[in-house]
């Protein structure tokens, strides 16, 4: 087929901007995860042009697994819970479980320590303060403050603005 020869296309598929107008989300966000789910288009033109079922490309992209649903169960593997009736602080109780984590050192706990050094090693880097949060179901300023507390121990570094790292050394 040569540029510019007309192609039939099924009346039931629309182009990418169309999908994403009906789909009620931009266009770019579309492609994105589009291409996150490895999705391959239903037809093209010689223009390559993309064209697509919007039917079947909705319910392909709510049953794609989501991102943020991987790292939270990634989370959950490692890090444990806070207990809001406990005599010590959200922070402290953070603060303990992050370094029980980063060292390794959970007991009775069976994987979750092998986890936590494939997941965070030493170099490694943490995940974001606010994933933390959501995890432990508190604010980010808490968090913030537990990272500080591991800092001051010499067991974090911070590389950069919004990446920590953790390092090897003795606690206290």
């Amino acid at each position: 087929m040569s540029h510019g020869e007309a192609v039939w296309i099924h009346p039931d598929l629309v182009s990418e901007a169309v999908a994403a107008r009906a789909l009620g989300i931009k266009p770019t966000t579309l492609r994105r995860q589009i291409e996150r789910i490895g999705l391959r288009p239903d037809a093209r033109s010689a223009t390559r042009r993309r064209y697509w079922d919007v039917r079947a490309l909705d319910q392909a992209l709510r049953d794609a697994p989501d991102a943020e649903d991987a790292a939270r169960a990634a989370l959950a593997s490692v890090l444990g819970t806070v207990d809001r009736h406990d005599d010590r602080s959200l922070t402290r109780q953070i603060a303990d479980d992050l370094r029980a984590v980063l060292l390794g050192d959970r007991g009775g706990l069976g994987d979750r320590g092998d986890l936590a050094g494939e997941a965070f090693g030493t170099g490694g880097r943490l995940p974001s303060t606010t994933a933390i949060a959501r995890h432990y179901r508190v604010s980010d300023n808490t968090v913030r403050r537990a990272l500080r507390v591991l800092r001051a121990e010499g067991l974090l570094v911070r590389r950069s603005r919004a990446a920590v790292a953790t390092e090897p050394g003795p606690v206290r």
